[in-house]
């Protein structure tokens, strides 16, 4: 099911649901759907021998330029021995890319988005496709009958969106911008939101400086749909804030694209995304630079109620180790300093259980994964190390992650602003995790799983028998009794 998250990556999602949506939306014209899951199979294979890396991002991140290209590569090529070759270059040629544009890019904080596929693709056509002497497709593929039933059916301004939502997988089909949009809705409406108005501000621009009937025909509607997902998911302002930036950047970018696809035509190459890659990097830069360095270092808290003992502390007996010394696990006690009632067989006899979670520091929901099943007692899911999680950013590298929370527990979405203090899940037994109990890491890098570092809380109090002592800007130690102020 972590494949999925390819597919739900060129949405800025790591939902998996999503993800299995476009995956069925590709698959309305076979042969589309075919060579987009073997090039994201392809990547997703070699990803596997850098897992081991920390100087590349997960599988899912790596492969979805690939995913891209093969369905690309479906939409354009004959399907044969001969062009065989010619696929397997392409996917490498992509692949290299990517990694390039990870350690030029991604190891600064600086988004790569399409950037690899885009360049890519200008190369595979200029050079390797001349070589072999192949043509692209002139012929009608086959698609599924009822592929193009709903296209034109409804009003204009949506029909027209449908479609464009649908052509950044290669489609061009309002039934397959359903399937995408039921499951963008589904998981998360607020980027819906920001998809149409990404969408409705580019024609609204085009219209106004004469280029509406170009928007349309080009479909360059899928720049302004992304550029209005990524906005939202990457850059953590105010809610009124990001749809005003969506709006006010709708005519560079149309501009932008409109040069692009001119500067691309003499080159008899197409441009497809790369408008919306440049201009949400040129937005990461100016965030980057011009807002991250006026944000504040965050004060962490203690990221639940009530009293809870460090079970496992910075270099802890377990697991806490070498590179994930600098972590820290909670759970509840009684009286006894027993972590359940009963005979702990059963998960609600564990105090720690369904407890609430809440958050370190103000900050942004970058990061969740919600649908891994609690473990029984004493059961480790060592396929899903961190179970369900949370990421949030706070500041310039300042990512905090919450792990082996409860089955769909989790009370907010990915770009939801949250307050120090605020509930956002409830502690669980997902993941390596015996009984229940809470991880907690401060990390630099906004994925699962990152490395943790060394950051101290602003202040708690530490409880040694009847004696309270109030400490500040320290990391509380293994068995310590800890609670907040």
């Amino acid at each position: 099911m972590r494949f999925l998250k390819i597919y739900a990556q060129i949405l800025f999602s790591q939902d998996k649901v999503l993800g299995f949506c476009i995956f069925l939306s590709t698959f309305l014209t076979p042969i589309i759907g075919f060579y987009g899951f073997l090039s994201a199979v392809f990547a997703w294979i070699l990803s596997t021998f850098l897992k081991d890396d920390d100087k590349f991002p997960s599988a899912d991140v790596l492969s979805f330029n690939n995913l891209l290209f093969g369905l690309f590569y479906g939409l354009q090529f004959e399907s044969s021995w001969y062009n065989l070759p010619i696929f397997i270059l392409g996917n490498f040629l992509t692949f290299s890319y990517t990694l390039i544009a990870n350690l030029i890019l991604y190891r600064h904080k600086l988004p790569f988005f399409a950037l690899p596929f885009s360049i890519s693709i200008c190369i595979f056509l200029s050079t390797i496709v001349p070589y072999f002497e192949t043509q692209l497709l002139e012929s009608a593929i086959l698609e599924l009958p009822f592929t193009h039933i709903l296209d034109h059916k409804a009003p204009f301004i949506a029909d027209l969106f449908l479609r464009n939502l649908s052509s950044i997988f290669f489609s061009n089909s309002s039934l397959a911008g359903i399937f995408i949009l039921g499951g963008l809705f589904y998981t998360n409406r607020k980027a819906f939101l920001y998809a149409f108005t990404g969408f409705l501000g580019g024609y609204l621009s085009a219209w106004l400086f004469g280029f509406s009937a170009d928007f349309s025909y080009h479909y360059w509607g899928i720049n302004f749909i992304l550029f209005g997902l990524g906005f939202y998911t990457l850059f953590p302002f105010s809610r009124i804030y990001q749809y005003i930036g969506v709006v006010i950047w709708s005519p560079i970018l149309l501009f932008l694209t409109i040069f692009i696809y001119k500067s691309f035509f003499l080159l008899q190459v197409p441009a497809f995304s790369l408008g919306f890659s440049i201009a949400l990097f040129l937005v990461a830069i100016l965030y980057r630079y011009f807002f991250k360095k006026k944000s504040k270092s965050p004060k962490f808290i203690l990221p639940f109620m009530g009293e809870w003992v460090v079970s496992q502390g910075y270099n802890g007996t377990f697991t806490h180790q070498n590179e994930w010394q600098y972590a820290l696990d909670f759970m509840m006690l009684d009286e006894e300093m027993k972590s359940f009632k009963g005979f702990g067989a059963k998960l609600s006899d564990f105090y720690s259980y369904s407890k609430p979670v809440i958050s370190p520091a103000d900050g942004w929901i970058t990061t969740l994964e919600n649908s891994i099943a609690d473990n029984e007692i004493g059961i480790n899911n060592l396929t899903h190390n961190w179970g369900n999680s949370l990421i949030i950013y706070h500041s310039e590298g300042v990512y905090s992650q919450l792990s082996h929370l409860k089955k769909d527990s989790i009370c907010v979405k990915i770009g939801d602003f949250v307050q120090q203090g605020s509930i956002i899940a409830r502690c669980g037994n997902s993941g390596n995790s015996p009984e229940p109990h809470l991880h907690f890491q401060v990390q630099k890098e906004g994925f699962i799983g990152a490395t943790p570092i060394e950051v101290p809380f602003y202040a708690f109090k530490y409880r040694q028998q009847q004696a309270i002592k109030i400490c500040q800007n320290q990391v509380p130690q293994e068995g310590w009794l800890v609670s907040n102020n």
